[in-house]
């Protein structure tokens, strides 16, 4: 089989790709119904008694038409106070992370007509939505339940807005009516920033992978991994370096001047070939030492930076803005560090140790920091920080990091990266350079 050069999609970028779609809707009006329909399997318990879904169920599935789709079945909008709050709350969350909304209605409902359902669709402004109306196995003649889709659709403009969908989502042999009709009414929410610049083939690009205590075994981190496939199968040669920050950063300068040129003879090395060295890549922990051991004519970046440009579609410009602010915070000042992924912290850790360390020894105040790890963030917080940082988003999904960065910009609160912070506290002319790659 031969390959062209270039047709190949890198996983990197494949990766990146998923859409999500949300089912919403009252209780008992379909959702898990629908939900099971689309995945050709009980994946929901379905039950008359209402509040059956306790929490949002997730599954991934393929669409022909759209690619890979994270799919999420949700509890009811109309649920009570107490627990049937907090279901409400994971719904709304939910939401806010959707490409797509279905939502299933039930034509005859009575009570409150249109209320929860509006309150969706209100919600799910610039976000494509799909109004599935269930038949409930043909309990009524044709014409009463075209009466009552009608009389649903007249309870707001928002209501004949969006492209509808009728029919007994208890019926298995619709399944390839409501796909098709899914994928000729939606599109994919692909990745719309590549994970680096065009252009980056056929000369070297280095990689500096520190290792520490932190470090996994038999693997790299995923940012890494991402990287050195992505330039391989653009055809990029690369060189990975480790870096040995302790003697790095050794106060007997015999030991740290060994070091530093351990590293620079071999960016000079790869300087000297037919084509420049175009690239340098390090971990963000590393800044303080490769930002000022590297020549100032060679583009410097880390793989943060490459991460959270790649999640914020390129929109990186207020999270630069967002490390000039370290400099604003005052005694008592709330600041939220943000890191997506779970594992157990030991020594210098970045969330944990450096940033706290590095930002009190800049301002010179008392700041109380503050931490939200993997999946959780303190949304109804978020108004109360000073600042906030958000680690690269490697291991959460585009529309998790946007939400998260997009609600704390909503409440006029400075919002950073790890790569573009540690470089900042490092040197602000030095933040200009590893932003540089990404800002061309």
């Amino acid at each position: 089989m031969s390959v062209q050069k270039g047709k190949l999609m890198a996983a990197s970028e494949l990766i990146l790709k998923r859409t999500h779609a949300g089912i919403f809707g009252t209780t008992n009006s379909g959702k898990s119904t629908l939900m099971n329909l689309l995945t050709a399997q009980d994946f929901s318990i379905v039950d008359n008694k209402a509040g059956t879904t306790a929490d949002v169920k997730v599954t991934v599935m393929q669409f022909h038409d759209l690619g890979p789709v994270k799919l999420m079945d949700t509890a009811g909008i109309d649920e009570g106070l107490g627990l049937g709050e907090k279901k409400r709350m994971k719904t709304f969350r939910a939401l806010r992370e959707c490409d797509i909304v279905f939502l299933v209605i039930d034509p005859f409902r009575s009570e409150n007509l249109g209320y929860p359902e509006g309150e969706i669709l209100e919600l799910s402004r610039n976000r494509q939505v799909i109004l599935i109306f269930n038949r409930f196995t043909k309990r009524d003649s044709d014409s009463e339940f075209n009466a009552a889709v009608e009389k649903f659709r007249r309870q707001g403009r928002l209501f004949s807005a969006f492209p509808c969908f009728s029919g007994d989502l208890s019926d298995q042999t619709i399944r390839r009516k409501v796909t098709d009709f899914i994928c000729g009414e939606c599109s994919s929410a692909g990745a719309k920033v590549p994970l680096f610049p065009k252009g980056l083939s056929n000369c070297y690009v280095l990689m500096v992978i520190p290792m520490d205590e932190e470090t996994p075994k038999a693997r790299l981190l995923r940012p890494q991994s991402l990287a050195l496939e992505n330039l391989i199968r653009n055809y990029a040669p690369v060189v990975c370096y480790r870096p040995d920050l302790g003697a790095g950063r050794s106060s007997n300068p015999e030991i740290s001047q060994r070091e530093m040129r351990r590293y620079q003879d071999l960016v000079k090395h790869l300087g000297q070939g037919p084509e420049p060295l175009q690239l340098i890549i390090t971990d963000s922990q590393a800044m303080d030492l490769i930002g000022p051991w590297t020549p100032s004519d060679i583009p410097l970046t880390t793989f943060s930076i490459m991460m959270i440009h790649q999640q914020m579609d390129g929109n990186i410009e207020p999270l630069i803005q967002g490390a000039r602010a370290i400099d604003n915070l005052c005694d008592g000042d709330r600041v939220l560090i943000v890191e997506a992924c779970n594992h157990d912290r030991k020594a210098e850790d970045i969330g944990t140790v450096q940033l706290p360390e590095l930002i009190s020894a800049r301002t010179g105040k008392k700041i109380h920091f503050e931490w939200a790890f993997g999946r959780e963030f303190p949304f109804e917080e978020a108004a109360q920080y000073s600042l906030a940082i958000h680690c690269g988003g490697c291991m959460v999904e585009p529309q998790k990091v946007s939400d998260r960065i997009g609600e704390l910009m909503s409440a006029d609160v400075p919002v950073t990266n790890y790569g573009i912070a540690l470089t900042y506290l490092k040197s602000p002319e030095l933040m200009e350079k590893v932003v540089a790659p990404f800002l061309r």
